[in-house]
């Protein structure tokens, strides 16, 4: 089990990298996965499922988005829209280049499960 937990942590790591993130720290590929298993959510949403604080919370998802905290380029995974309803909320959602990566890890746990 833990070599198969092993794939899948690789094949997240991989992910990123090839997206133009070198090493991405825990936290940040445990936002993506928040936003890839529930997309549309606000920070303040996510922020709560990951039991950290907003203001992290938002850096990570700017980080992952097409530009992050320091106006440089982001990852390109997740994107952002004005709720409808209230146009102060924000809601995040994978991009082409996040749910490929989304696919990818798919197949690894997929794989791991078949170890």
């Amino acid at each position: 089990m833990a070599g198969a937990l092993g794939g899948v942590i690789g094949a997240i790591i991989s992910g990123m990298e090839s997206h133009g993130h070198k090493s991405p720290p825990v936290a940040l590929i445990a936002a993506f996965l928040l936003v890839s298993i529930e997309e549309g959510l606000s920070v303040l949403e996510y922020a709560e499922r990951g039991k950290i604080p907003v203001s992290t919370m938002s850096r990570h998802l700017l980080d992952l988005g097409d530009r992050n905290r320091k106006g440089e380029p982001g990852m390109g995974l997740i994107t952002s829209r004005a709720n409808l309803l209230d146009n102060r909320r924000r809601e995040y959602m994978l991009t082409a280049k996040g749910h490929a990566l989304r696919e990818k890890l798919g197949m690894a746990m997929q794989r791991a499960a078949e170890v």
